[in-house]
C-alpha cells in the first residue's frame, strides 16, 4: 500500500492553481448567493411581521367588521367585553386616511410635499401601550386625553423636516370637514413595507372620531386573554363572539393565531420561491465542480492507472479525489459567507423599500454552509467513483475516449421521458391538490433533469454547425475548432448546463412578468380616467362636462349616502357611514366599469335596472348583510324610504386592484366597500336627486393633424359652395369636426405647457365649477403597477445573474483545462507558423460555441419554464396570463451569457497565445 498517498491530492492545488481558484470561486459565489437571498428574505419577513404586529400588537383576539379592517362599527360593541371571564385587557382603535399639511399652506392633495395623505390611527391611552411597543425615536408617547397631540413616524418627519414640538394641520378627505391643529409629541421609528404604503400618525381615538365625523365609531377591538393556550384562546374567543354578536351581527371575532398562520403560509410560499432561485447558483457550482473534477480524472487517467499498479486501493483513489475537492469546498464556503453579507448590505442600500433593515438568517447561513460543502462533495463523488473503477492495465494504455453517441441518445431518451412526466404532473395539479407545492417542485425538478440529460445530445448534434459558424466568423480551420467541442460532449454539456440553469431562470422571470402584464384585463375593465367631486354638481353641468371636447365616451353617476332600514339593518346599523347608493346610467355605466356578476347575470340585471326599483349590491355588502339575489332592501335618504329588489351581486376586480395598489380607498371607497348600484332615473324619481359627483370617461386624444389643417378640412366639408351642391355627409362632418377639435386641444396644451390629458381635465373642472375634485387615470394606475412588477422582476433576476457569473467561471475553468491538455498541440501549431492572434481566436471560438449552446438551452428551457409558471399561476389564482415573450429582454440575457463566456475565455486565450513553444514540446 502506498504511504502518504494523500499528498498527491494536495499537490494538484499547486500544479493547477488557476483551476483550483476558479472552482473555489464558483463555490464561494454559490454560497454567497444563498446567504444573500436568505438574508434579504429574513429582512423582508421581519418587516412584514413588524407591520402586521403594528396592527395586531400583543392582542390574541380581534373584533372587526365583516367588511374588513376599513369598515366602521359602533363603539358600544366593546361594552361588557372586560367582564367576560378569560379577558385580561382590551382596547379599541380606529384608522382613517386624512390629509396633513404645515400650517399656512394649501390643502389640495396634488401639492406635495406641503400636503400629504397619511393613515391616522386613533388609540386609547394608556391601554394602547399594553398592546403595542412603540419605538420612540425622539419625544415621548401620547398621553391620555391629549387630544391635540400627535405622534408621527420618523421617516415622514425626516422627509418634511419636522421635529417634536412642531405643529401640523389635519383634516379628513372631505373638503367640508374642519381643519384641526395638532402638536407633535413624539417621533415613532416605523418603516413602510412597500413604496405605496402611506405614512402613519397616531392620536387619541376621540380626536380621530371628531376629525372624520364618525363619533362613537371604531374599527377594531383588541383583546389580551388570561389563558393563551389554544383551548383557552378559543374558549375566550367564543365567549366574546357570543357577547358582541348580540349587539351587532356585522362584526366578526378572530384570533391572531389564525392571522399569523395565514401570514406564515404566505411567507413560506415566498421563501420557497427565493430558496429555489438561490439554489440555482449552487446547482451551477455543482456542474462546474463536476466538469472540473472530470477534467482532472481524464487528464490523470494514466497516472491513476499507475497508482493502481503500484498498490493504491480503490478506496484510496476515492479518498484522493475527495481530499482534493473538500478543502476547496470549505474554503469557498468561508469566502462565500462574507460575500453574501456584502451583497445583502448593497441590496438594502439600493432598494430599501423592498428589503428594509439588515437581518441575517441563521437557517439560511446554515443552508449556505451545508450547501457549499455538500455541492463540493457531490460534485466530486461521480469523478471519484469513476477513478475507483479504472482498470490498471486499461488506464496505462488508454487512448483518448471517443464520443459515445449511443450514451447520448440513451440520456436524451430519459430526458424526453422526464419531459413527458413533467407535462403530465402539471396537468394533474389543481388548486385543490393537497400537495400543491410538492407537486410543483417535483415538476420543476423533472424539467431541469430533462434538459440536463438532453444537453449532451444537443451539444453533439448542434456542435458541428456551430463549429462551422464560429470557424467562418473567426477565420479558422473547422478541424481545429472542433477538436474539443466534438470530442468531449459531456464535459462541454456540463458547462452549458451551468449557463442554461442561470439563463433559464432569467428568461422565465421575464416571460412570466410579461405574460401577467399582457393577460390582465385591468385596462379593459376600467375607464381611462375618472373625476370625483366632493360636492354635489347639478346634473346639467355634469352632462355638459361629459360632452367636453377630447372625451370619446363618458358616464356620470350620483353618490348618495343612504341608510339601510328594516330587519336587514342589524341591531346598531353599524356600517351606515359607508353605505352608498351609486346612481348611474344602465346603458353607459357598465361599458366603462366592468362588473363581475357573482349572483345573477348582466343581461337580466340591466333589464331589471331599466325597469326601476332594482339595485345591484357589492360583494362586501352581500357578505356582511347576507343579502342575495332577489332579496328586498329598503333604503332611506333623509326622510324618504324606498324598497328595492336585488338584481345582482357584483364585484369589480379593476377597482379592487386600484384601491389596494394605490391605497385609493380614501377617494374611491364608494366602490371598494360601497353597497348599492342603481339608476339616475330611480334616484331622481324616488329621492329627488338632481346632482352627481362622479364622471368616468375615455379620452379621444389628438393624432398628428394641426389645428389649422383640421379647421380647413372641416370648413371644406361644411361650406355649401355656389350652385347649391350638397355638403359632405354627416359622418364625414363629425369626423372632420372631431379632428379639428383634437388639433385645437393639442395647440392649447402646447401653449399652456401641459399635456393634452391635463388640458381636457382642466376644461372639465372649469365646467364643473367645483374646486374640490380628485382625478386619476387608468394609465397612471397601470403604469405604476407595471413599473412595480418590472422592478421586482429585475430584482429577482439579479439572483440567477450571479448564477451566470458562476457558469462563466466554469467556462474559464474548461478553457484553462483544454489549454493545459493541448499544450503540445498548441506548441506544434505555433512552431509551424500559427500566430498569437490565431491562438486567441481559437480559444475564443470554443468559448463562443459553448456560450451559444448554453444560451440556446437556457432560452428554450426558460420559455418552457415560463409557460409552466403561467399555467401554475392560472391553476392557483384563477388568473389566466396570456403567454408573451419579451424578446428584447430574452435576447439581452442570452447576449450577457455569451459575453460572460467570451470574457471568461480572455485569460486562457492570453495564456495559449503566450505559451513557450520549446518548453511545451520538451515537457510532453
Amino acid at each position: 500500500m502506498i504511504q502518504r498517498w494523500w499528498q498527491v491530492g494536495t499537490r494538484n492545488w499547486r500544479a493547477k492553481p488557476v483551476r483550483t481558484l476558479l472552482a473555489t470561486g464558483a463555490i464561494a459565489l454559490g454560497v454567497g448567493l444563498v446567504g444573500w437571498v436568505t438574508g434579504s428574505y429574513e429582512s423582508v419577513r421581519r418587516s412584514v411581521v413588524d407591520t402586521v404586529r403594528e396592527w395586531i400588537g400583543e392582542a390574541q383576539v380581534t373584533v372587526e367588521s365583516v367588511a374588513g379592517r376599513w369598515a366602521l362599527f359602533d363603539a358600544a360593541v366593546a361594552d361588557g367585553i372586560g367582564d367576560i371571564p378569560g379577558v385580561a385587557r382590551f382596547t379599541t382603535r380606529t384608522i382613517e386616511t386624512v390629509l396633513i399639511r404645515r400650517p399656512g399652506t394649501g390643502l389640495l392633495p396634488d401639492e406635495p410635499p406641503e400636503v400629504l395623505r397619511l393613515d391616522l390611527v386613533g388609540v386609547e391611552m394608556p391601554r394602547e401601550a399594553e398592546f403595542r411597543a412603540y419605538r420612540i425615536d425622539s419625544g415621548r408617547l401620547l398621553r391620555a386625553g391629549e387630544d391635540d397631540g400627535v405622534m408621527v413616524e420618523e421617516l415622514l418627519a425626516r422627509e418634511w423636516n419636522l421635529a417634536v414640538g412642531d405643529r401640523v394641520e389635519l383634516r379628513s378627505a372631505s373638503p367640508i370637514s374642519p381643519v384641526q391643529t395638532f402638536r407633535i409629541v413624539g417621533l415613532v421609528d416605523r418603516r413602510r413595507v412597500s413604496s405605496h404604503q402611506l405614512p402613519m400618525a397616531w392620536t387619541t381615538l376621540q380626536s380621530v372620531q371628531t376629525l372624520c365625523g364618525y363619533p362613537g365609531k371604531i374599527k377594531a377591538i383588541d383583546v389580551i386573554v388570561a389563558d393563551d393556550s389554544d383551548a383557552g384562546l378559543e374558549r375566550t374567543a367564543d365567549a366574546i363572539r357570543r357577547v358582541v354578536r348580540k349587539r351587532d351581527r356585522t362584526v366578526k371575532v378572530g384570533t391572531t393565531a389564525a392571522q399569523l398562520r395565514q401570514l406564515r403560509s404566505a411567507q413560506a410560499q415566498l421563501q420557497f420561491v427565493l430558496m429555489l432561485m438561490s439554489c440555482v447558483a449552487l446547482l451551477t457550482a455543482f456542474f462546474i465542480i463536476l466538469s472540473t473534477m472530470n477534467m482532472g480524472v481524464s487528464e490523470r487517467i494514466n497516472q491513476l492507472g499507475l497508482m493502481r499498479c503500484v498498490g493504491m486501493t480503490r478506496g484510496q483513489l476515492v479518498a484522493l479525489v475527495l481530499i482534493e475537492v473538500l478543502p476547496m469546498g470549505v474554503l469557498g464556503t468561508l469566502l462565500g459567507v462574507p460575500i453574501g453579507i456584502a451583497l445583502q448590505y448593497i441590496t438594502m442600500l439600493l432598494v430599501p423599500e423592498y428589503v428594509g433593515t439588515f437581518a441575517l438568517s441563521p437557517t439560511g447561513m446554515a443552508l449556505a454552509v451545508g450547501g457549499g460543502i455538500g455541492t463540493a462533495a457531490l460534485g466530486a463523488l461521480g469523478p471519484a467513483v469513476r477513478a475507483a473503477l479504472i482498470s490498471p492495465m486499461a488506464a496505462t494504455r488508454a487512448a483518448p475516449p471517443r464520443p459515445r453517441q449511443a450514451l447520448n441518445a440513451l440520456a436524451a431518451a430519459a430526458g424526453v421521458a422526464m419531459l413527458a412526466a413533467h407535462i403530465a404532473l402539471l396537468r394533474a395539479i389543481t388548486s385543490e391538490t393537497p400537495w400543491f407545492a410538492g407537486m410543483a417542485l417535483g415538476a420543476l425538478v423533472l424539467l431541469y433533469a430533462a434538459y440536463t440529460l438532453l444537453a449532451p445530445l444537443v451539444v453533439s448534434t448542434l456542435g458541428e454547425p456551430l463549429v462551422r459558424l464560429a470557424a467562418w466568423v473567426l477565420r479558422l480551420r473547422r478541424q481545429l475548432v472542433a477538436e474539443q467541442v466534438g470530442r468531449r460532449p459531456w464535459r462541454s454539456a456540463a458547462v452549458c448546463c451551468g449557463l442554461m440553469v442561470g439563463l433559464s431562470l432569467i428568461v422565465a422571470l421575464q416571460v412570466h412578468s410579461e405574460s401577467v402584464k399582457a393577460g390582465w384585463e385591468f385596462p379593459k375593465q376600467f375607464p381611462e380616467a375618472m373625476i370625483y367631486s366632493w360636492r354635489d354638481v347639478p346634473l346639467d353641468r355634469m352632462r355638459a362636462a361629459a360632452r367636453t371636447p377630447g372625451i370619446a365616451s363618458a358616464t356620470i353617476a350620483a353618490d348618495i349616502r343612504c341608510k339601510l332600514v328594516g330587519r336587514r339593518a342589524g341591531f346598531l346599523s353599524a356600517l351606515d357611514p359607508f353605505y352608498r347608493y351609486i346612481a348611474g346610467d344602465p346603458d353607459t355605466f357598465p361599458k366603462l366599469i366592468k362588473l363581475v356578476y357573482l349572483e345573477g347575470n348582466e343581461a337580466d340585471a340591466l333589464a331589471r335596472l331599466r325597469q326601476g326599483d332594482h339595485v345591484l349590491v357589492t360583494r362586501e355588502f352581500s357578505q356582511a348583510r347576507r343579502i342575495h339575489l332577489h332579496d328586498k332592501v329598503t333604503l332611506a335618504v333623509g326622510d324618504t324610504e324606498a324598497t328595492f329588489t336585488v338584481a345582482g351581486v357584483v364585484a369589480s376586480p379593476a377597482i379592487d386592484i386600484a384601491v389596494s395598489f394605490f391605497n385609493a380607498g380614501g377617494e374611491f371607497q364608494v366602490y371598494a366597500v360601497g353597497s348599492f348600484v342603481g339608476t339616475l332615473a330611480d334616484a331622481q324619481r324616488l329621492f329627488g336627486t338632481d346632482s352627481a359627483r362622479l364622471l368616468l370617461f375615455n379620452f379621444d386624444l389628438p393624432e398628428t393633424e394641426s389645428a389649422a389643417d383640421g379647421d380647413a378640412r372641416f370648413s371644406a366639408l361644411t361650406t355649401r359652395p355656389p350652385g347649391g351642391v350638397a355638403i359632405a355627409p354627416a359622418d364625414e362632418r363629425e369626423s372632420a369636426e372631431r379632428e379639428a377639435t383634437r388639433g385645437h386641444l393639442r395647440a392649447a396644451a402646447a401653449a399652456a405647457g401641459t399635456t393634452v390629458e391635463k388640458q381636457i381635465v382642466k376644461q372639465i373642472t372649469d365646467t364643473l365649477a367645483s374646486p374640490d375634485v380628485a382625478f386619476v387615470t387608468a394609465r397612471q394606475l397601470k403604469q405604476g403597477i407595471d413599473q412595480n412588477i418590472d422592478r421586482v422582476t429585475l430584482l429577482l433576476a439579479a439572483i440567477p445573474t450571479v448564477g451566470l457569473v458562476v457558469a462563466a467561471l466554469g467556462v474559464a475553468n474548461l478553457m484553462t483545462a483544454n489549454i493545459a491538455a493541448r499544450q503540445r498541440q498548441i506548441a506544434v501549431l505555433r512552431a509551424v507558423g500559427a500566430t498569437q492572434f490565431q491562438m486567441i481566436r481559437l480559444v475564443m471560438a470554443e468559448a463562443l460555441i459553448l456560450g451559444l449552446l448554453g444560451s440556446l438551452l437556457g432560452v428554450v428551457m426558460g420559455l418552457h419554464l415560463g409557460r409552466s409558471s403561467t399555467h401554475l399561476t392560472s391553476v392557483l389564482w384563477g388568473f389566466q396570463p396570456r403567454f408573451a415573450v419579451p424578446w428584447p429582454m430574452v435576447l439581452a440575457g442570452a447576449a450577457v451569457a455569451i459575453g460572460l463566456c467570451l470574457l471568461a475565455a480572455a485569460a486562457p486565450a492570453r495564456i495559449a497565445s503566450r505559451s513557450n513553444i520549446v518548453s511545451a514540446l520538451q515537457s510532453t
